[in-house]
């Protein structure tokens, strides 16, 4: 019975590790196009 328990919420800690994963990810690829975009228009003025 504990064990299953355990299983159970190993998955779950799971899930929400590769739910969180994919959050920062999506976050961070959005800053770096974020920054690559002002970068390109900072040289496009110069």
């Amino acid at each position: 019975m504990a064990r299953r328990d355990l299983a159970e919420s190993t998955e779950t800690l799971n899930d929400v590790g590769s739910i969180h994963t994919l959050w920062t990810k999506n976050a961070v690829e959005k800053y770096i196009l974020r920054s690559g975009n002002e970068g390109k228009e900072v040289e496009q003025r110069a």
